[in-house]
């Protein structure tokens, strides 16, 4: 979604159960990604989403995604934990939780979560 000039994005990320799936779906998500960047490369851009991946020192356990992060000159937001799920489906007993959110570089990492909660 393009709110002025500036590109929003959510994601989701499965969940690890098999290697060569697994890969195969994370190097479609990271390719759609990579071309939002290229063709949007002098936007703000906001990525976030349910990633289940975790961050230590900014990188994840996934090379290829932390391969995007350099590449694309990404960041992961500073973030809080207060929150457990940010999306419930009662019927199917299932919840997802927006767990990170990612800005290009220039920007800063302090993006108000007033913002992030109009737009998610």
């Amino acid at each position: 979604m393009k709110v002025d000039n500036c590109i929003f994005v959510c994601v989701y990320f499965s969940v690890f159960r098999n290697f060569v799936e697994y890969k195969s779906i994370i190097s479609n998500i990271i390719s759609i990604l990579e071309d939002i960047v290229i063709h949007n490369k002098h936007s703000p851009l906001i990525i976030g989403g349910d990633f289940n991946l975790e961050f230590v020192n900014g990188l994840t356990q996934c090379h290829a995604f932390n391969n995007f992060l350099a590449s694309a000159d990404v960041c992961r937001c500073h973030v809080t934990h207060d929150t457990t799920h940010t999306f419930v489906c009662e019927s199917r007993n299932a919840q997802s939780l927006i767990d990170h959110f990612l800005v290009m570089k220039f920007m800063d990492r302090n993006v108000p979560i007033a913002l992030l909660n109009i737009i998610f």
